[in-house]
């Protein structure tokens, strides 16, 4: 489907298609305004705790991601090479020789 948009062969579809504007837009501005909305309300004790409890909930891990060891980097087979304009000259005198 992403081709066939990215072709013109299909419109790109609506995404708001059989929502009411309105309420679309009501609630835009709703979501703007509730979180300033609801910190203003709050005390300096429930702002901390709120910030706590978010802060907890993003550094939780599941408990498979916390039993599983991380994986190990796999390596190339082949050296890495420089392009030749980057690579040293063997032909060239060095200082000293």
């Amino acid at each position: 489907m992403i081709v066939q948009i990215a072709t013109g062969e299909i419109a790109d579809p609506d995404p708001y298609a059989g929502k009411d504007p309105a309420a679309v837009s009501l609630g835009r501005r709703g979501g703007l305004k509730g979180g300033p909305a609801r910190a203003a309300k709050m005390t300096v004790v429930e702002r901390r705790e709120s910030a706590r409890k978010a802060a907890r909930a993003r550094w939780v891990k599941q408990p498979s991601e916390a039993t599983e060891a991380p994986k190990p980097r796999e390596r190339s087979a082949k050296p890495m090479t420089l392009p030749p304009d980057l690579s040293p000259r063997r032909d060239s005198a060095l200082p000293g020789d």
